[in-house]
């Protein structure tokens, strides 16, 4: 069981040319803290681009220094390779995830692998929501879930074989505004935490790292 996705990925990617898909993490509103990933990648990596399709704000990005290309998830091409593509919190989001498989291989350079950051379909959380209210309370602009499972099968259909599973177990209270929300972010991270030292498979999160199939 990890606590922050961020310490890990970013030492995969130390030394290494890496891309990182979906940069921007939703909103800049909260690029100053200091577990923003494209901002902790910058300082790790060789060379880094972030790919984001939120225009306005890859604009700003780019205002401030950052190497940042704006193109859609399912279909970019960049014309470069890369040791390490890192998708965060983006796979989720797609009408096709099959498509981003399908443009990182593309650009992965030979042994280069793949980082897939995500909801964990399988968590404590959405397992105590539905028995309450009858469902979970995910994202509104979420199109799929995943499971390691389903995820080596998507994976596989796309000519990768998965290298690691990992759950994550973070606490995302530095996100909220209010005190209310905190403390449910306390919370809920609390419930997570202590049923992933029992079952790490029932963390709210999960890091899927994968190498395309020679």
């Amino acid at each position: 069981m990890l606590l922050r996705r961020s310490t890990f990925v970013a030492e995969l990617a130390a030394g290494k040319r890496v891309l990182d898909i979906g940069c921007v993490n939703h909103t800049l509103s909260t690029r100053q803290a200091k577990y923003w990933l494209h901002g902790i990648l910058r300082a790790k990596a060789a060379y880094l681009v972030g790919l984001d399709y939120e225009k306005d704000q890859v604009e700003t990005l780019r205002s401030e220094g950052f190497n940042v290309v704006c193109a859609d998830a399912m279909d970019f091409n960049l014309g470069d390779q890369f040791d390490l593509i890192v998708a965060g919190e983006i796979i989720e989001h797609l009408a096709c995830p099959g498509k981003l498989l399908d443009c990182a291989k593309r650009h992965l350079a030979p042994q280069g692998k793949l980082v897939l950051t995500c909801p964990n379909a399988n968590n404590i959380l959405y397992f105590l929501e539905n028995c309450l209210m009858g469902h979970e309370q995910d994202n509104t602009d979420h199109t799929c879930l995943f499971t390691p499972t389903t995820m080596s099968v998507l994976l596989r259909k796309c000519g990768y074989h998965p290298v690691s599973y990992h759950f994550v177990a973070e606490n995302l209270a530095y996100y909220k505004g209010s005190l209310g929300r905190k403390a449910l972010a306390y919370t809920m991270w609390f419930a997570q935490l202590m049923a992933g030292v029992f079952r790490p498979c029932l963390c709210k999160n999960s890091i899927t790292v994968a190498e395309p199939i020679a």
